[in-house]
């Protein structure tokens, strides 16, 4: 329990530094500078994190900022509106920042609600595709109650975004809405 408080503090604190950068920075700035709010939210708790998670932040080597990102990227998703805005911001000027989007017809045949809503979405040749509402998407439909979307068929469009899967340790690609048409 008490390892679990001091990653919701530095989860906290790495938040309201990030909330406080400006949003021209680049792809390489935003990791720069959210590396230095981690490490910087992280000093107080030094001895905590050695000990509960073997991460020492005494000599600040890549490998233990490495550890301390996976431990602290998973909560920053799911708490922190200012990373989920820095992390889906395209950056015009490189290529390599630019997600193709997609899209995919067919008919909603799950809801999950937890940790974002995950729609589950089957098109004309029964293949299934996994679907994350993640932040704000461009629709035509009232989608306040998502449960009301069970059965709708309609058009999700969507981008790949690698997000950290927490229970793998990885960055994964995800399917990301971007927007939904009836």
């Amino acid at each position: 329990m008490f390892s679990q408080d001091v990653v919701d503090q530095i989860t906290d604190k790495t938040c309201e530094c990030l909330s406080k950068l400006s949003e021209n920075l680049s792809e390489e700035q935003i990791t720069l500078e959210f590396g230095m709010c981690m490490m910087k939210a992280s000093t107080p708790y030094m001895e905590e994190l050695k000990a509960e998670y073997d991460i020492d932040l005494k000599y600040a080597s890549e490998k233990e900022g490495e550890k301390l990102g996976k431990v602290v990227g998973i909560k920053m998703i799911e708490v922190c509106p200012s990373y989920l805005m820095l992390l889906f911001k395209e950056d015009e000027t490189s290529d390599e920042n630019t997600f193709e989007s997609q899209y995919v017809a067919g008919k909603v045949t799950k809801i999950t609600e937890k940790p974002f809503l995950i729609l589950e979405v089957e098109d004309a040749s029964k293949t299934k595709v996994i679907l994350h509402l993640i932040t704000y998407v461009d629709t035509n439909i009232d989608i306040t109650d998502h449960k009301d979307l069970k059965g709708e068929n309609l058009v999700f469009y969507y981008i790949q975004q690698p997000l950290f899967d927490g229970e793998k340790k990885e960055f994964r690609p995800y399917n990301v809405l971007t927007a939904i048409r009836k």
